[in-house]
């Protein structure tokens, strides 16, 4: 676990490591960046674009395929039942979220 004092540099750690998984072969669109809100998904999405990273919202159509050049964000609650091979936990505070 990492704490980031601002959403700016927390979206440039995950933009590194995204990128960082991306040249070892993990396609974009294997990875989940999930956030508790929709708010801190639109956060976390924005920071990405802002990164040069392409994203993606998980919207009601989730089972469409995902394209393999862009990460896909989501709310807790979209993913519940759906699988990816990469998930990032975002903006995951301490006592917010059960162990």
């Amino acid at each position: 676990m990492r704490h980031f004092p601002s959403a700016r540099e927390q979206a440039a750690f995950l933009a590194a490591s995204l990128k960082e998984r991306n040249r070892q072969g993990v396609p974009l669109g294997d990875i989940c960046v999930v956030a508790r809100t929709n708010r801190e998904v639109d956060a976390v999405a924005e920071g990405l674009r802002g990164q040069g990273i392409g994203v993606e919202r998980i919207g009601r159509d989730a089972l469409r395929p995902a394209r393999p050049d862009v990460v896909r964000v989501a709310t807790m609650h979209r993913v519940k039942g759906l699988e990816f091979d990469e998930m990032v936990l975002a903006g995951m505070n301490e006592g917010l979220v059960p162990q």
